[in-house]
């Protein structure tokens, strides 16, 4: 219903990778609020945009935008790669929830990687966000636990030991999976 009223009102999803600054503005924006975040480089997503080089290789990214009569109003950073899709990171602006364009986005999204013949679209993790995590699985989304190895600074000299435990101590509240 959501979808149907985005397409009824004007909403269109288009790739533009000309609209990074736009979207990386309301990421920003969002990001203020969530506590031990630090923003993705800028510069880092650009190259991610902009391809490979001279092999004619396609872009590693591609950004998924948005849009109505009032201009942009949400986008997705996917990285993609011939058999997945990862929904890596997105902005939207306030309006964008009355206007349902979130919604239609990451369909669009998932009917584009669809037509590429991806065999999977990744959602992302939502840890210890239960909201997100039931809106992804209203979508159909299933979760799946990523085997992680954690290095330590247990050989390490001093100072070395003395910098991780303070790194530790500074990401404590950071959900970051189980170590295997």
């Amino acid at each position: 219903k959501e979808m149907r009223q985005a397409r009824e009102q004007g909403m269109r999803v288009e790739q533009r990778a000309s609209e990074l600054g736009t979207i990386y503005a309301l990421y920003r924006a969002q990001a203020r609020s969530w506590r031990g975040h630090r923003a993705l480089p800028l510069e880092l997503l650009r190259r991610l945009l902009s391809g490979s080089g001279s092999g004619g290789e396609p872009p590693v990214a591609r950004l998924f935008v948005a849009s109505d009569g009032r201009g942009v109003l949400a986008g997705i950073l996917a990285l993609d790669s011939p058999h997945e899709t990862l929904l890596w990171w997105s902005g939207a602006h306030p309006d964008a929830r009355a206007a349902h364009a979130f919604p239609l986005l990451l369909w669009s999204v998932i009917e584009w990687a669809h037509a590429q013949g991806r065999a999977r679209v990744n959602l992302g993790a939502s840890a210890d966000r239960d909201a997100v995590q039931a809106f992804k699985e209203s979508m159909g989304a299933t979760s799946f636990h990523y085997p992680v190895r954690w290095l330590d600074a247990r050989h390490a000299s001093l100072a070395g030991r003395a910098v991780a435990a303070l790194q530790e101590r500074v990401r404590r509240a950071r959900p970051r999976g189980e170590p295997a």
